[in-house]
């Protein structure tokens, strides 16, 4: 993943 873990983070929460 060339993503930062916030970003994927991010995207779980915003998944959620």
């Amino acid at each position: 993943a060339y993503f930062p873990k916030a970003w994927e983070q991010s995207k779980k929460s915003n998944a959620l």
